[in-house]
Formats: C-alpha cells, sequence, structure tokens
C-alpha cells in the first residue's frame, strides 16, 4: 500500500506512538509528513516530508497568550502546506492517509477523495458522551475534518460503533514486553523546561528522582537531570515507584500499562491534558494536582498501594495489529 502518514508535532507522545505503527507497516510504501524533531526522529523509520502545523508556547507550565497570536502567524504557511499536501497527493496517489492530529494531510486527503484514518485520544471529546469543552472539541473537529474511521486510543475500556472505534493506547515494543520492576525512584516528566518551581518540592520530598524534559543539568540534591534518550527513558520507567507528569496521554497510558500510579499536574489552560488527569483520578489509577506541592506528593505515596490495586481495570491490548487492519482495510 501507499500510505501517507501525518504526525502532529507538538511534544513527543505522538512520535512514539507513530513509530511503534510504522513498525508493523514494514513493507508497505510510507512516506510521514511532520516537522522540527518529530521529524528527524521518525526519519530512521520511513522518508518523510516537512509539513507545517500549530505550536503550543509554554510559560510557568501554562499554556501562553503568545500562542494565540503566534497560531495566527503561522496560519499562512499552514494554509499553503494544505496545498502542497494536495498537489503532491494528486500526484503519489497514496491508497490511504492517516493522521495522528495533523490537520494539513486531513484537509488535502479530503480535497482529494482520499480515505482518512485519524489515531487520536483526543477524539473522545468530541464524538462520545464524555465530552470535552466546546472549545477543545471545536479544535478536534479543526483538526481532524471528518475522517472517515475515528480510532480512539484509551486506557479505559468503551463501547465501539460503526465509524468509532476504542483500542488500548499504542505501546512502543519495549514498554508492551517490559517486565516491571519496583524501584525507589519517581520518574519525572515535564513538556515545560521552566517549571522550576516543581524542583523545589522534588527537593523538598527526599525522595530519589530522575527527570526527563527539563534538559541535561547538574544534579540537585536527590533530584538528577537527564536529557531525552528513549532506551534509558524506558528503563527508568520500567524500573521507577510512580510517575509524576504532566496530563500527556502517551507517558500516562505506559505508566498505567505498566502498573506505575501517575501523579499528574496538566499544563494549565492545556484542556486535553486536563481532562486526561481528571480521568485518571476518577478511574483510581492517579492523582489529579493542579498545583504538586510536598503535601500532594506525599499523599500520593500514601495512597500507592490502593493505585495499584485499581491497575486491574487498565484497558490493556495490542492495539497496533487492531490499528494496523484498519488502515489496511
Amino acid at each position: 500500500m501507499k500510505i501517507v502518514y501525518g504526525v502532529c508535532s507538538e511534544g513527543m507522545g505522538h512520535a512514539l506512538r507513530a513509530k511503534a505503527v510504522l513498525e508493523c507497516l514494514r513493507g508497505d510504501d510510507i512516506i510521514v509528513c511532520a516537522h522540527g524533531r518529530v521529524r528527524e526522529f521518525l526519519s530512521e523509520r520511513a522518508k518523510t516530508r516537512w509539513v507545517g502545523g500549530l505550536h503550543i508556547v509554554y510559560r510557568n507550565n501554562q499554556v501562553s497568550w503568545w500562542t494565540v497570536p503566534l497560531t495566527a502567524l503561522l496560519l499562512p504557511g499552514i494554509i499553503v502546506s494544505i496545498v502542497k499536501e494536495f498537489l503532491f497527493m494528486l500526484r503519489w496517489k497514496p491508497d490511504v492517509v492517516v493522521s495522528d492530529l495533523e490537520a494539513c494531510t486531513s484537509y488535502a486527503a479530503k480535497l482529494c477523495g482520499i480515505r482518512v484514518v485519524s489515531i487520536s485520544n483526543v477524539h473522545q471529546n468530541a464524538v462520545t458522551d464524555r465530552k470535552g469543552p466546546l472549545l477543545l472539541r471545536l479544535v478536534d473537529r479543526v483538526e481532524n475534518p471528518w475522517p472517515d474511521i475515528f480510532v480512539i486510543t484509551s486506557f479505559w475500556k468503551q463501547k465501539s460503533e460503526d465509524k468509532v472505534i476504542f483500542v488500548p493506547p499504542i505501546m512502543r515494543k519495549s514498554v508492551l514486553t517490559a517486565r516491571p520492576t519496583s524501584g525507589k525512584h519517581l520518574l519525572v516528566y515535564q513538556t515545560s523546561d521552566s517549571n522550576n518551581r516543581l524542583v523545589d518540592v522534588l527537593q523538598q520530598t527526599g525522595m530519589p528522582c530522575i527527570v526527563y524534559g527539563m534538559g541535561a543539568k547538574p544534579s540537585q540534591k536527590n533530584v538528577v537531570f537527564r536529557p531525552f534518550s528513549e532506551k534509558t527513558f524506558v528503563a527508568d520507567l520500567i524500573s521507577c515507584k510512580a510517575v509524576i507528569s504532566n496530563g500527556g496521554f502517551g507517558l500516562m497510558s505506559e505508566a498505567l500499562f505498566l502498573g506505575k500510579p501517575v501523579l499528574s499536574e496538566p499544563v494549565r489552560k492545556q484542556y486535553e491534558q486536563i481532562m486526561n488527569a481528571d480521568l485518571l483520578e476518577k478511574k483510581g489509577f492517579g492523582k489529579y494536582a493542579e498545583v504538586i506541592t510536598v503535601s500532594v506528593v506525599k499523599q500520593f505515596l500514601n495512597d500507592l498501594p490502593q493505585y495499584k490495586k485499581n491497575m486491574k481495570n487498565v484497558f490493556r491490548g495490542d492495539a497496533v495489529k487492531k490499528i494496523v487492519e484498519i488502515i489496511r482495510g
């Protein structure tokens, strides 16, 4: 098959699950559309094309108001990207377009009359009973215009319908095949590298903490900073006691799959993360905190035994196999 695979280039979660799917599509003729470090990361797995996209600006662990004017400035470039993808698809004639929250390839595919399979956990805020804020639903519709099939990844099992198919979260092989152990350290991941307040809190807990997402820095007491390395990150995740992160779906899902409770402080004003953290707490898999303090961490650690009991209800399975079947029609 000839497949165009559009990948959202905000953060690394979309890239990691795209990588897992791409590894099971070997033998197909695939072109990945992305930009920045996501394009660079996936260039080892497939041919790539640059495609423009939105960018969220973070400051002090919240979405900055600069995101709005920046989006407005980027809009002409995004329109140009849609036109370029439209012309490319007319020439190359792909059999299917897969979109992981990537808008340009979706719009181009619909203009060309090509089948679109859209993969996202955000869809559940738009097409299920558990609807998110109107703004989030509108964003989901704008970024995923009328796909032929919605594939919703979720760590909580729900009933599928004709064009809405629920699958477990997409896992990389190193996580799917892992044998988790319970070490003494907390794995900490931050989307924003400016959340210095959290570092102070971690120091005060006295717990060994390994931090990713804030760059390589000298260790500060009990807090060790590490640059992003997939192999090292997965090893630290498999062996950690629990996870502290924002509300990103990818890490949250991998942690729950491995039986690791999550303390989530979503990026403020980032509604998708807020809803992920809200569902996490409602299902008893971890704790949602608007602001992480020393007392919040201590309460989270005290509640770990109960969270681990609830892990039997996590939606697990081989999502990649099901998604590949859907892509191939």
